[in-house]
């Protein structure tokens, strides 16, 4: 794997009308624990992605997940899903309604090889998605509020594939699709397991 990320991207990047989300509602189910308040090279997790969100320079950051989590001192609004048990989609929706900015960039928890320069070079084409061979990346990415009606018809649905959403956004040309070098994958590497964690943590040092 290679060598870690550093968890402050110096960008000095001027404040832009957006808005970042972190998105930390998982359940963390196969971690087996918390995954916000793992530590990563002496870091918890969820104050190095929110160092990585506060470096593309957005005029407004919310943390999207339960309002006891580990973030609480951060300082930050934390917005709670609507409705609970929905995944992804339904954080994604709750936030995009919260944010004061037409344009919401999201960026899960469990993401952390992610850098700000990467998000912020986003920023050129959105709203915009990375996809990865034939997926899609959503979790590190930038939606619109126009999005709504989409994502609230398929919440109705019980559809809740977020890829599948991403998708249709796709067919209707609402949304641009961003390739993902070989370089650029190991920033979508994820924290899923304690495997993962063992295997990130390996890399770090």
């Amino acid at each position: 794997m290679p060598a870690a990320v550093a968890v402050m991207d110096d960008t000095d990047s001027p404040a832009s009308d957006f808005t970042a989300v972190l998105l930390a509602g998982g359940k963390s189910s196969r971690m087996g624990q918390d995954k916000t308040g793992l530590i990563i090279d002496g870091v918890p997790l969820w104050q190095r992605q929110l160092a990585t969100l506060r470096g593309i320079g957005a005029a407004e950051i919310l943390i999207s997940g339960p309002t006891d989590g580990c973030y609480l001192e951060s300082g930050l609004p934390i917005i709670e899903d609507a409705e609970l048990g929905l995944g992804p989609l339904g954080g994604i929706v709750t936030a995009i309604a919260s944010a004061r900015h037409a344009l919401v960039l999201v960026l899960a928890v469990d993401l952390p090889r992610m850098t700000s320069a990467y998000l912020q070079s986003l920023l050129a084409d959105a709203p915009v998605v990375p996809r990865r061979r034939d997926r899609f990346e959503p979790l590190a990415a930038i939606y619109s509020k126009s999005f709504t009606e989409v994502f609230q018809r398929r919440l109705a649905q019980r559809r809740l594939s977020l890829q599948s959403a991403v998708h249709e956004l796709f067919e209707r040309n609402e949304i641009s699709v961003r390739d993902v070098s070989v370089a650029e994958a190991p920033l979508f590497d994820n924290l899923n397991t304690p495997e993962d964690l063992a295997y990130l943590v390996r890399g770090e040092h």
